[in-house]
């Protein structure tokens, strides 16, 4: 079961006229007035038993055209600092990893080590703290979890947190700075909250969860848990802030799910991977509702990111198993793409930066 489940992890305005605008991944759309330009970076790997890859350790791109190989070695999970920095967690080896630090400009910093394992997710706090969140075999036949904390500018831990279960998925952060880390062990799963500089948790949330994937915070506070459910399916559980209960659980429309993302205004959006004859989409929610606004179908094809910059302009990072992989822009609220950026390999993780 811990073996499967590792594996699990390892996986708005009027519509735009038109035709999407298929741009090279130099190209850039306007920018919005009254919006920090974003920089949209995605991490792009090999995909397994690929002909040829160039270059064939992967490599992360912005899609303002600039490239960045130096350091990337199949590139897994991406995380943007306030300040401008990209941490990008590469997997090195049969089962290791580290975290490689790069400058607005793209240029390599350090290299960050000391965890265990390879890193699927990555959060920075506001005060510039890396939390670096991991699993590695234990002995002959188990796995054990891991959150790594790294100063800002340091290359080693500076703790580890306790508490985190086999499985922690993709954390996040409330606006007080408390930090929030989705574990698994067994059914249910549960969310360690862990206050600023601290390392053991001061309170946990297992009420109305299943296996725990990512977090995801609106400007209200309110929390959204991604679940796989224990019967099957997918789910995405509300909590009020501070509280221990779910006060509502999304199930309609989410299938075979891969990503959460909130945008400006409080909507969710919900990344659906196909399966089972049904199309991939990505299905928006408003606020305190249970069931699908609208569903966005043209330009979506596996999705396995969803990000948003301050326009609210939506991102979302596709990788079929065959054909191009992409990531596809869309106005806010629009259903139709606004911009789509074809990529030379297979689409991993996402972030925004703003400038």
């Amino acid at each position: 079961m811990k073996r499967y489940l590792g594996i699990a992890l390892c996986a708005v305005a009027a519509a735009c006229e038109g035709r999407p605008t298929t741009l090279p991944a130099g190209a850039l759309g306007p920018r919005v007035g009254g919006h920090p330009t974003p920089v949209v970076y995605v991490a792009e790997s090999c995909v397994p038993n690929a002909a040829s890859c160039a270059p064939a350790d992967g490599l992360v791109r912005s899609l303002r055209g600039r490239t960045i190989t130096a350091g990337v070695v199949h590139p897994i999970a991406l995380a943007a600092g306030a300040n401008g920095d990209l941490f990008v967690s590469n997997a090195v080896g049969s089962e290791g990893g580290d975290v490689t630090v790069y400058s607005a400009n793209g240029r390599l910093l350090r290299t960050l080590d000391g965890f265990r394992g390879r890193s699927y997710a990555m959060a920075v706090s506001h005060s510039g703290e890396l939390y670096v969140t991991s699993h590695y075999k234990y002995r002959c036949c188990d796995i054990k979890g891991s959150v790594a904390v790294f100063a800002p500018g340091g290359t080693r831990p500076v703790r580890h947190l306790t508490g985190v279960g086999s499985f922690p998925g993709k954390p996040a952060f409330d606006a007080y700075g408390n930090l929030y880390v989705p574990n698994f062990d067994n059914f249910p799963g549960y969310v360690g909250v862990y206050a600023p500089s601290q390392t053991a948790p001061f309170r946990t949330i297992s009420q109305g969860m299943g296996f725990p994937l990512a977090l995801a915070f609106d400007a209200r506070g309110r929390l959204y848990v991604l679940n796989i459910v224990f019967s099957g399916g997918y789910d995405v559980a509300v909590y009020a802030p501070g509280a221990d209960a779910p006060s509502h659980t999304i199930e309609a429309g989410i299938t075979n799910a891969s990503a959460i993302a909130l945008d400006p205004d409080g909507n969710l959006y919900v990344a659906n991977r196909a399966e089972k004859g049904r199309l991939a989409n990505v299905t928006a929610y408003s606020p305190q509702s249970f069931a699908p606004a609208r569903r966005i179908f043209a330009g979506i094809a596996d999705p396995i990111a969803l990000a948003f910059d301050a326009a609210g302009t939506l991102y979302v990072a596709n990788a079929p198993v065959r054909g191009t992989s992409t990531v596809t822009a869309y106005a806010p609220g629009s259903v139709k793409p606004l911009r789509v950026y074809p990529l030379a390999e297979q689409a991993a993780a996402l972030a925004v930066s703003h400038e």
